[in-house]
C-alpha cells in the first residue's frame, strides 16, 4: 500500500507493508510415535493406549482437575503434605531403555513461587548428578532441564510467566547424543535450547526407582517435602501430557504449542 502526504509544496510518500504470517496448524505427524497421551479431560486415561497410567505414590490420593484448563479440563496436581502425597506417570517396563529417542511434552502452569521443585522426573533429585531426567521449577521463575548418568548435563535459566499456561517439551536422542529443551510462553515467545550429552551414559537415564516418572515430584516421590528449596504442599497444573518414542522436530513442537489445538483432535 502506498500513501502520499502533501503540505504546501512538499510531497512525501511512505510505503506500508503487511507481513502475512502463515497460521500454525496441528501436524498429523504428531500421531507417529505417540506412545502415551493424557488429555486429562476429567480423567487420567491414556487415550493412546500405550500402557501408561497416572497413579498416586501413596496409592490413595484422588486426582483433581482445573476447569477450565488449556483444552477442556486440566490435571490439578496438588502435592500434599504427606511424605508420598504426589502422583506419578507409570510407563511400560523397559520403555526408556528400548527407545533410541523420546520426547515428553505438556502444558504447565504454576504460580511460580516455589524454588527447586521437580515438575517431572524419574531420579532422586537431591542431586542432579543422580541417574535419570528432571524438568524442574526454580526461583525466577525459571525452568531447568537435567539429564545424568555417570556425568550430567543441564539447560538452565529458561524463564516462564507465572499463572499462565506454558508449553514445555524435552527431547533426548541417544543416537545424536543430545538433549533439547523447548518452551512456549505467550508473553515470552518460543525458545529451543540444545545441549550435547557428552559423556553421559544414556543407558542409565531410566533411573533407579522403576518404570515411572514423578509429576510434581521426583522419582522417589518425596523430594517436595524432604529436600526442595521450597518445601511443603504445592500445586502444579498439567494438560495434554504426551510421550513420543522419537525425537520431535522443532516444527512439530511449535505445532503443539502454537496451533491452539489439542493432540486429542488427532484421535478418531
Amino acid at each position: 500500500m502506498n500513501y502520499s502526504v502533501s503540505a504546501g509544496r512538499a510531497l512525501s510518500a511512505a510505503r506500508a507493508s503487511v507481513v502475512y504470517a502463515k497460521p500454525v496448524v496441528l501436524l498429523p505427524s504428531l500421531r507417529t510415535g505417540l506412545t502415551m497421551f493424557f488429555p486429562f479431560d476429567g480423567n487420567v486415561t491414556d487415550v493412546a493406549a500405550g500402557g501408561g497410567a497416572i497413579t498416586p505414590y501413596d496409592g490413595t490420593q484422588a486426582p483433581a482437575y482445573a476447569d477450565p484448563g488449556v483444552y477442556g479440563k486440566s490435571f490439578r496436581n496438588e502435592r500434599g503434605s504427606a511424605a508420598l502425597g504426589a502422583f506419578k506417570l507409570d510407563y511400560p517396563a523397559g520403555l526408556l531403555d528400548s527407545v533410541q529417542a523420546f520426547t515428553i511434552g505438556f502444558w504447565y502452569q504454576s504460580d511460580g513461587t516455589a524454588n527447586d521443585r521437580s515438575i517431572l522426573g524419574n531420579k532422586d533429585y537431591n542431586s542432579g548428578a543422580n541417574p535419570g531426567i528432571t524438568i524442574a521449577q526454580w526461583a525466577g521463575p525459571e525452568l531447568r532441564f537435567n539429564l545424568a548418568g555417570g556425568s550430567r548435563v543441564d539447560i538452565e535459566g529458561v524463564k516462564f510467566t507465572p499463572n499462565k499456561p506454558v508449553y514445555i517439551a524435552m527431547t533426548v536422542d541417544k543416537t545424536a547424543k543430545s538433549m533439547v529443551a523447548y518452551r512456549y510462553d505467550s508473553e515470552l515467545g518460543f525458545t529451543r535450547l540444545f545441549k550435547g550429552t557428552a559423556t553421559v551414559n544414556l543407558a542409565q537415564i531410566a533411573g533407579l526407582f522403576g518404570p515411572h516418572i514423578g509429576l510434581n515430584e521426583d522419582g522417589k516421590g518425596t523430594y517436595g517435602i524432604c529436600c526442595a528449596g521450597t518445601k511443603g504442599p504445592y500445586t502444579m497444573i498439567f494438560d495434554d501430557l504426551a510421550f513420543w518414542s522419537r525425537a520431535l522436530t522443532e516444527d512439530e513442537v511449535k505445532s503443539l504449542a502454537m496451533s491452539g489445538r489439542s493432540v486429542s483432535e488427532l484421535f478418531p
